[in-house]
């Protein structure tokens, strides 16, 4: 069962589900090609004071953030003493400005007018690129997303798509990996809105497991249904085609000729993906989200690299800049970029990633440095390859 579920959780990380089969990649560095990094997860950076913006930056038009129509607030959504009995020590966050490498299928539900809301204990959801160590930090969390007038998508995630393989991502459960973790996923309909919720959480106590987890999970998804269908976006309507379950096609070449090693996409090695409320949240604004993973024996990772894409979603670099988590001394002058446009590029010791605004569309890259060891130039030439496509 939780192959299938992690397969599916890998394509969108439904708005980073369960696990996305990453590494956690906290903080900002200046740019080096300096060897791979261990893979081993890391801390979210403290918070940081936030540069000034420079004058290129003032030309940029970033847009508006999306509302979300009467739902809850996040601290409402994911009360703490229901999260802490999930995962102990997990606190409210938001990745997209929080952590230094991000992935945009995190902001889909909230560019549909929905919203996403997390507690983690402080390491990314950009998790499992490689087997962790005993004492390795790895993510654990909670994470709940709100797609409004969603009953024909939900129907459909039960199963009743065609385009999917069939198998449920609303049926609620917990259930155990082989990498330690116990992960339990579910949904319900709250008036009109799905609520998806995804846990993950160590066995590092004689209590972390599935059967002893579940309760709990189930009490939280409880009061985030009622929760939500007390409110006014339980009933909110948004202008969006019929429900679609359509997957990004990704094309690994441009990728491949800045990496070690072939890499390949979920959809090639997967036959049992099934649809979940990230790929209609993506769908519904036009975004798109690749997973590039290496399939074969030796020192490198899982994933390799991500790419991801959201239209008239500056918004969301805006944040990320204004709350530093973006190196603004990173700025990069790229072919392809026109007057009003901007691309940053932040790395540590394990990833090199790169904010793009392109004609108001947030694109973001990111290539791990066991794939490709230049890195921080590896992922310029990627960068400037595809804005040429």
């Amino acid at each position: 069962m939780f192959t299938a579920l992690r397969r599916a959780a890998v394509v969108t990380a439904a708005a980073a589900t369960l696990v996305l089969g990453l590494t956690a990649c906290s903080g900002s560095g200046a740019p080096s090609d300096s060897g791979a990094g261990d893979g081993s997860a890391s801390p979210t950076p403290a918070s940081q004071t936030t540069p000034a913006a420079s004058p290129d930056e003032e030309t940029i038009s970033f847009g508006r953030a999306p509302a979300s129509a009467g739902l809850p607030g996040c601290a409402q959504l994911l009360p703490e003493d229901l999260v802490d009995a999930l995962v102990p020590g997990a606190r409210a966050e938001d990745p997209l400005t929080g952590q230094a490498h991000a992935t945009g299928s995190w902001a889909f539900p909230r560019a549909t007018g929905g919203t996403s809301c997390w507690s983690t204990t402080g390491v990314s959801a950009l998790d499992d690129v490689a087997e962790a160590d005993r004492d390795t930090a790895v993510y654990q969390g909670v994470r709940v997303s709100v797609l409004p007038d969603a009953r024909p998508e939900f129907a459909a995630a039960g199963g009743n798509d065609p385009e999917s393989a069939g198998m449920s991502m609303i049926e609620v459960r917990c259930g155990a990996t082989d990498a330690a973790r116990v992960q339990c996923q579910g949904g319900v309909l709250a008036g009109d809105a799905w609520v998806d919720l995804a846990v993950v959480r160590g066995q590092d106590t004689p209590d972390a497991t599935p059967e002893a987890v579940l309760p709990a999970f189930r009490a939280l998804l409880d009061r985030v249904q009622q929760t939500l269908a007390a409110s006014a976006g339980a009933a909110a309507s948004t202008e969006h085609q019929a429900a679609s379950s359509r997957l990004t096609t990704c094309d690994s070449d441009r990728v491949d000729a800045v990496s070690d090693v072939d890499l390949s996409t979920v959809q090639d090695q997967a036959t049992d993906l099934a649809v979940e409320l990230g790929h209609f949240a993506m769908d519904r604004v036009g975004g798109a989200e690749c997973v590039f993973q290496y399939d074969g024996e030796g020192r490198y990772p899982l994933t390799g690299a991500v790419y991801s894409e959201l239209p008239e979603g500056g918004w969301v670099l805006e944040q990320r800049l204004a709350n530093g988590v973006v190196d603004r001394s990173g700025r990069l002058e790229l072919d392809g970029l026109e007057a009003g446009d901007g691309a940053w590029r932040t790395c540590d010791e394990t990833v090199c990633s790169v904010d793009v605004l392109r004609d108001g569309t947030w694109e973001h890259f990111v290539l791990w440095r066991a794939i490709a060891p230049n890195t921080a130039s590896a992922i310029v030439r990627w960068v400037e390859a595809s804005l040429a496509a």
